[in-house]
This record gives structure tokens, sequence and C-alpha cells, in this order.
């Protein structure tokens, strides 16, 4: 198994941009099963690049260079297991995903993340929505009320889930970062999460349950049991 290591550090125009306030993340909760038996969960905590970076645009083509001699282009990788850091392997090389342009404002938004998971329990409470239509892995959740976020804007995170045992989940974030509310295009989301549906909700509880018990994020046990008893049919036959 290949692990290469994030650095804690990153260069830019020879300021030191840490990282460590990103690493080494976890929780450990108490998660009631569906079985009534009650749970120490430990949950890893990872990022990717892209909560300090951004997608590059047609004119960044032209300025590659200059970036990469600043130390500003980033590289994403392919990963396995909800983990950057354990890498994905062609004929023994780290598979590239994409370039990437460090991003000052993502940087500092990105010390929002271990906030979101200071108070485990409370953390548990979180509300949650699947991110993209057609896609049943991608959660979104936000945060409102903290001190030093300015009325109208929201920290928004996308992430995935994946289990590794039957007492830890690795909770991978694929991208984080403040948005003003009526700006962005995910608008509606923030909407759904804001109101009350049992349809679309979920409490981070409710999909970390599921994923523990072998389910997707957002599917219900009797739903996941009617799909088991389709297949052994199928099989069957």
């Amino acid at each position: 198994m290949a692990t290469t290591p994030k650095p804690d550090t990153i260069i830019i125009d020879d300021k030191e941009y840490s990282l460590s306030h990103i690493k080494d993340l976890s929780v450990s909760i108490d998660l009631v099963l569906s079985n009534g038996e009650t749970r120490s969960v430990t949950v890893n905590i990872f990022c990717t690049n892209h909560v300090y970076s951004r997608k590059l645009k047609d004119v960044d083509e032209q300025l590659l260079n200059e970036y990469k001699k600043k130390g500003s282009l980033l590289t994403s990788y392919q990963y396995k297991k909800g983990n950057p850091d354990d890498l994905a392997l062609r004929q023994n090389a780290p598979i590239e995903k994409e370039k990437r342009i460090f991003d000052t404002e993502k940087y500092k938004s990105s010390f929002y993340i271990p906030r979101f998971f200071k108070a485990p329990q409370e953390t548990l409470k979180n509300r949650c929505i699947l991110a993209n239509k057609g896609d049943d892995k991608t959660c979104f959740s936000c945060m409102f009320e903290l001190d030093d976020l300015d009325e109208g804007y929201a920290f928004l995170l996308m992430f995935k889930l994946t289990k590794i045992s039957g007492n830890t989940i690795n909770l991978l974030i694929e991208t984080a970062y403040i948005e003003q509310i009526e700006k962005d295009n995910r608008l509606q989301k923030i909407k759904k999460i804001t109101k009350s549906s049992r349809d679309e909700l979920r409490p981070l509880s409710v999909l970390l349950k599921n994923i523990l018990e072998g389910r997707k994020a957002f599917e219900t046990a009797r739903f996941s049991k009617r799909t088991r008893r389709r297949k052994k049919n199928k099989q069957k036959k």
C-alpha cells in the first residue's frame, strides 16, 4: 500500500502556509445502532487540497510556469478509502487527477473546518443533504452561526463517508469555503437544510450509522433490506 503524507506546510512566494490545522483530525462519538447497541466510533477527518485551492481557469494556462515557480501550482491525485494520503497507483506511480491553484481565501476559510467537529455530540446534529443530483455519495452541510462569520454568509462543506472497520469511518472533505448565501449557486441546497424535510434531510448521526451498517449514507434500513432481497431473487433466477 502506497501512503505518501502531504507536507504540513506549503511555501508560496517564500511565505509559509501551515496545514497543521487540518491534519490528524479525528473525533470519537457514541452512535446508537439499529439493534439498540451503543458503539464508540472513531471518525477520521481528511481534507483534499480543494479546501485551499481552486480549479484552473482559461487564463491560468498562460501562467502555469509562473505559478510553478511561486509554488502555487498544486496537483490533486486519486486516492483510496477516503484518505487523500493513501494514493492510488498505476505502474507504481501516483495517478494524477488535476492541476489546481493555491487560493488564499479558501485557505483562510479552511480554519473553520476543525470548528465543525469541535463538539462531537453537537456535530452529530448537523443536518445534511445529498450534494448533487444522481450522486448518492457526496454529502452537503453548512454552518451559519459562527461568531466571526458575517451575517448573510455560510461556511459550506461537501464530504464523503467511507467505512474502514466496525468502529472506524473516514470522513473526507472534498471542498469547503465561505460564501455569501444570496450569491451562491447552492442557495437551494442551503434552503433545504434550513427547512424541515424528512425526505431530504438527515442528521450526520444517521449518515454515520448507515455507513457503519453497510448502507449508503442516505439509504434507509427498510430500503436497504428490499434491495438485498431483490439481488437475492435475481441470483436465484
